[in-house]
């Protein structure tokens, strides 16, 4: 997921409530869920996440604004490699916060 916005730039304001959706979902769909979801912008965008395959999920984004619309459908991806660009996320975040950034950029 380097390098790849997955939200098409439709995410804005804090990170940190953000990122803890997406961490929850992850570690769901690692720990054996079948589905999960984060819940970005109020629930205005819905990221779903499904289990693939073996080691495998597929994401899809959702706007949920009328008319509701499905942006990015079954985009598939390495569960181990989510969760890895996942973690590394919030270590950077967490790093950026202990050097006195705003967690809001």
């Amino acid at each position: 997921m380097d390098g790849i916005d997955v939200t098409l730039g439709r995410i804005e304001g804090p990170l940190l409530p953000a990122l803890e959706q997406l961490l929850a979902a992850v570690l769901a769909i690692s720990t054996g869920e079948e589905r999960a979801a984060a819940l970005f912008q109020g629930g205005d965008l819905v990221l779903l996440l499904e289990r693939a395959g073996p080691g495998e999920a597929a994401l899809s984004l959702l706007s949920t604004p009328s008319p509701a619309r499905c942006l990015v459908q079954g985009l598939e991806l390495e569960l181990a490699a989510l969760a890895a660009a996942s973690a590394a996320a919030a270590v950077g975040l967490a790093g950026a916060e202990g050097r006195g950034a705003d967690p809001a950029v």
